[in-house]
């Protein structure tokens, strides 16, 4: 049995530049290469590719025409995946497609979704692609993700040309549906496998994390490579040498689930499901480093100080192993020492990210964060003394958040502004898994309902533009006055810090990686030319914007 797995792409209006250079994600897709590797070492005849850079990176740099439009042309694509009418100019887009990545003669093809908060591109290609396959080949075809598109896919685009979605990690569950089909059995009743929708949509238990297999990826289409230098003409001669560098990052997981209950968090639970071994950890990164030799590691974990002797006992497996890698990570403040952070450092660490979410004692307690405004002011401070890049996330919005709460957080955030590099501003969106859904009167709040909103990304030019659930605040704000204060809170909260950074989508960590790898732990000459740069590279992703020049 021949399987295919297939990371999809999603499309940017002209004026919304998701990277300056590429317009694309410059990461590795995490997901599909733990499935590839999880079903390839039990047996499986699976490869990978990856339609999104493919697109992205042929059209930039080799020429390649592709027409995005139809895929923000809702009622077309829905005619077409119902047989309404013959639609030679999709058919034509997905021939063109087969040029890049062949599908023929795959029993099996697994579509890999990802998520897009701008718009639904992502989500109607799922449905034209998945009807293209289906009508000229009849594979067996199954399509995941994490949440928001897979739940728009069964939700509102549920059609026939997809025999099942699959809702959160897809190693163990595909393995299951796989073995039972490659025998014959019936695939609606299977140990381990949880059943939803018309028994459509699947899910599973399975928390463990394995080393993740890049091979069938177009690794070299992931290393940045710019093609303008003339802004930034103070710094041209960094701005050239690392449109040239060929930087290459690559995603790293070690640890599922999270042993906090922060009530906002899908994974508020409070449940930790699975930590790599430190030393497993560390042969797979030595493995990676000499196969690839990226720049560095993006390690996407809840912290990786879940606890302190795990984080301790990581480092020195990095070190003993004689790595000479550098990675980033989320990290919890009240686990993180100034001992610990040198031990992180010395392992390679160039950045950390804490998430505060607010400045406001009274919701930090609401939220249970467990994390005191100390506790994080003495963990900046002790990362900037040692040269290590900061980051703070902050939720705008919160249930209940009032006009003191808001000058609190900016408060607290201009107070340490010195030792803060980056700020993550984030609107709040309620997430289904999390204490507030389930339990929304407990904390304040109830009148839950669908909204499964895009809002436009030139309406609301930096926020977050996607949001699931509505909801009214139990003696508050009905849900439209909920909603324009939440935005408010964030207008207020940007505007207070100096306004958003400049950096497109994920290409700042190509260029954090690339300045600690040639200035090492020089934070303050790091700081002033990331910032130098990132103005200027807004103030080109805006031009870019108004005449349209990228796909």
């Amino acid at each position: 049995m021949k399987i295919k797995l297939i990371r999809l792409p999603t499309f940017f209006q002209s004026w919304d530049i998701n990277s300056s250079e590429l317009n694309s994600s410059l990461l590795p897709p995490l997901g599909p290469a733990l499935i590839t590797g999880y079903l390839s070492r039990r047996g499986f005849e699976i490869e990978q590719d990856d339609l999104n850079i493919r697109i992205f990176f042929e059209h930039r740099y080799n020429g390649f025409l592709f027409d995005q439009k139809p895929f923000f042309d809702q009622a077309r694509i829905v005619d077409y995946c119902k047989g309404k009418q013959f639609d030679p100019g999709l058919d034509a887009i997905f021939q063109q497609l087969e040029e890049k990545c062949p599908v023929k003669g795959y029993e099996v093809i697994l579509l890999s979704i990802q998520e897009s908060l701008r718009n639904r591109s992502n989500v109607l290609f799922a449905c034209a692609y998945a009807q293209y396959l289906k009508t000229k080949y009849q594979p067996f075809i199954m399509l995941g993700g994490f949440g928001v598109a897979v739940r728009l896919m069964y939700l509102e685009y549920d059609f026939p040309c997809i025999d099942f979605y699959v809702i959160g990690a897809g190693e163990k569950l595909l393995e299951t549906v796989l073995k039972a089909k490659k025998e014959g059995r019936l695939l609606l009743s299977l140990d381990g496998v949880y059943y939803e929708r018309n028994n459509r949509v699947l899910s599973s238990d399975y928390r463990k994390i394995e080393k993740p297999v890049f091979a069938g990826l177009p690794i070299e289409y992931y290393r940045y490579r710019g093609i303008y230098s003339e802004y930034c003409s103070d710094v041209k001669d960094i701005i050239d040498e690392f449109h040239h560098s060929q930087t290459l990052v690559m995603p790293f997981s070690l640890i599922k689930g999270c042993p906090h209950k922060c009530i906002f968090c899908s994974e508020s639970n409070g449940k930790l499901d699975f930590i790599m071994d430190h030393d497993e950890a560390a042969v797979a990164l030595n493995e990676l480093q000499k196969a690839y030799n990226p720049a560095g590691y993006f390690f996407l974990d809840n912290e990786i100080n879940v606890n302190q002797k795990y984080a301790l006992n990581l480092c020195n497996s990095i070190i003993n192993k004689g790595l000479k890698i550098q990675w980033s990570d989320c990290a919890r403040a009240d686990f993180t020492t100034k001992d610990i952070l040198s031990k992180m450092k010395e392992s390679g660490c160039i950045r950390l990210i804490f998430g505060i979410e607010t400045g406001s004692r009274k919701l930090l307690e609401y939220v249970k964060k467990g994390v005191s405004l100390e506790q994080l002011e003495s963990a900046i401070r002790w990362a900037n003394e040692l040269g290590i890049w900061t980051g703070i996330e902050i939720i705008c919005g919160l249930p209940h958040e009032s006009d003191q709460d808001i000058r609190e957080t900016t408060d607290f955030l201009k107070r340490n502004k010195d030792y803060i590099n980056r700020f993550y501003y984030n609107t709040f969106d309620l997430r289904g898994g999390s204490l507030l859904f389930h339990e929304p009167r407990k904390y304040g709040i109830e009148n839950i309902f669908d909204v499964n909103e895009v809002v436009s990304f030139a309406e609301r030019k930096y926020s977050k533009n996607f949001t699931q659930f509505g909801f009214d605040e139990i003696g508050g704000l009905r849900w439209e006055e909920k909603k324009k204060q939440t935005l408010s809170s964030y207008d207020k909260v940007v505007g207070a810090m100096g306004g958003y950074e400049g950096f497109p989508t994920l290409e700042e960590e190509h260029f954090l990686f690339f300045l600690y790898k040639k200035y090492g732990y020089d934070l303050e000459k790091i700081q002033v030319i990331f910032r130098r740069v990132a103005q200027e590279k807004g103030k080109y992703r805006d031009s870019l914007r108004r005449t349209g020049a990228l796909i």
